[in-house]
């Protein structure tokens, strides 16, 4: 009886997932300087937003004062305005008396024929009535609203419609794509999913376009039609690393520890999936911010009722007389969507495990 013994219990050892993880996902994205900096660019970029938008004391919908004196202001730093009026104008007389208080109001004075043509600085004339400063960093339009308060309200804006898309959109690529990999023995996904992303960039763009032409704009529209045509990146990702997923060793000894198809599906490969699809993400935030500024370029009902940065550049081309403005806006939101697409660029890479 002395040798007849039950076998010891083992501790049963769970499968782990191979060593390209999240955490090591990360190790390789921020073990370049490069990738430091872009994404510390990017975070200081939408930190000024934020603040901006939070801290700048006009409203991108309403003009500074009911005054014809703040329509079509010059920039703060170049604060050069003309105007031309009959010689017994009110406007001389009062700006004459205005210059006796700041004489430096008036630059320049000059008669032509029966007019009077002044060259005068508007803000101190704006700070003697109002006595306060009035900083309009990009002055005013035909409708005395701040263009730098529309700029930053309309970036903001449409850079958190832009999140909420991708997200959605990353939802739905994912769901479907992981859904029908796992079941589906077929792997028709052969060529690279970013390689796939790239030559899908036009179509994706007119056809937004297209749409919103038959539709109009409206913030809803914005969501919806770009949040439903720009999923189909995902799902061929999320399809094509489900594939590549499910026949590791790995999954085959999750099914025999116990391990259901929903719980590997949302416990082991969802996660994978999301991290795996940063790339794509970053690429849509790009893109999107690509249809929304192309939509300036066609006649699109109710835009230019939105704070949006179709509306931004629209109001650009039709008033080319601000040019620091406008090579500022160029500059800033080309600068934000090259970023996005570098740093999309170089998160793809960071998914790559080299032997």
């Amino acid at each position: 009886m002395e040798r007849l013994k039950f076998a010891k219990s083992h501790e049963i050892i769970s499968p782990t997932v191979p060593t390209n993880s999240f955490k090591s996902f990360l190790h390789r994205f921020f073990s370049k300087k490069i990738n430091i900096l872009i994404f510390a660019v990017l975070i200081l970029l939408l930190l000024f937003l934020i603040l901006s938008v939070l801290f700048y004391p006009y409203r991108p919908n309403e003009e500074v004062k009911d005054s014809p004196l703040f329509y079509n202001l010059p920039n703060y730093f170049d604060p050069l305005a003309l105007k031309k009026v009959e010689v017994d104008s009110p406007f001389a007389s009062l700006l004459r008396d205005w210059n006796e208080i700041d004489s430096k109001i008036i630059i320049q004075e000059k008669t032509a024929g029966d007019k009077l043509i002044f060259y005068y600085n508007p803000y101190r004339l704006l700070n003697v009535i109002y006595g306060k400063e009035f900083i309009l960093f990009f002055g005013t339009d035909n409708y005395g609203i701040s263009r730098f308060s529309f700029l930053i309200n309309s970036l903001v804006i449409t850079l958190f419609l832009t999140f909420i898309i991708c997200i959605t959109q990353m939802l739905i690529g994912a769901f479907l794509g992981t859904y029908l990999g796992y079941y589906q023995e077929k792997n028709w996904a052969k060529i690279s999913y970013f390689t796939f992303g790239l030559f899908n960039i036009l179509p994706y763009v007119f056809l937004n376009l297209f749409i919103f032409k038959l539709l109009g704009f409206s913030y809803l529209n914005f969501y919806l039609v770009v949040s439903l045509l720009g999923w189909i990146n995902f799902f061929y990702s999320s399809y094509s690393v489900t594939q590549e997923i499910k026949n590791n060793e790995y999954i085959n000894a999750y099914k025999v520890s116990g391990f259901s198809n929903q719980r590997i599906i949302w416990k082991i490969i969802i996660p994978q999936i999301l991290w795996k699809n940063l790339s794509i993400f970053a690429e849509n935030i790009s893109l999107t911010l690509l249809v929304a500024c192309s939509l300036s370029f066609f006649k699109i009902d109710n835009l230019n009722s939105f704070l949006t940065l179709g509306n931004v550049f629209k109001k650009i081309l039709d008033d080319f007389s601000n040019i620091p403005y406008l090579i500022f806006v160029t500059a800033f939101t080309t600068l934000i969507i090259v970023l996005f697409k570098f740093l999309s660029v170089n998160l793809y890479l960071a998914t790559i495990v080299k032997n």
